[in-house]
C-alpha cells in the first residue's frame, strides 16, 4: 500500500464534498465550482476543506487523486 492509499480512511465524504472535488478536478477554480453547483464561495471552500481533511489529504490535487484512486469521485464527461 503506497502512502496516498494509506492515509485519512476516517470518515465517508458527503455529497457536496464529493461534488466539489470532482468538479475541482476538472481544473475549474473554487468560485467556478460554486457557480455550477448553485452554492456560495464561501460553502465550496468549506466542502473542499472537509474533503481534504476527512481524506488526509495536504492539498486540493492530493485530495482529488486519494478520491480518484479509491473510486470516490469520477471525472465528468463534459469535455474538460
Amino acid at each position: 500500500m503506497n502512502e496516498t492509499e494509506s492515509v485519512g480512511a476516517d470518515r465517508e465524504l458527503g455529497g457536496d464534498e464529493r461534488r466539489v472535488l470532482a468538479l475541482a478536478a476538472t481544473g475549474l477554480m473554487t468560485d467556478e465550482v460554486a457557480a455550477r453547483l448553485g452554492m456560495s464561495p464561501n460553502d465550496a471552500r468549506r466542502h473542499l476543506a472537509r474533503a481534504i481533511d476527512a481524506l488526509g489529504a495536504g492539498s486540493k490535487l492530493h485530495a482529488v487523486v486519494i478520491a480518484f484512486r479509491r473510486g470516490l469521485i469520477d471525472l465528468p464527461n463534459d469535455g474538460r
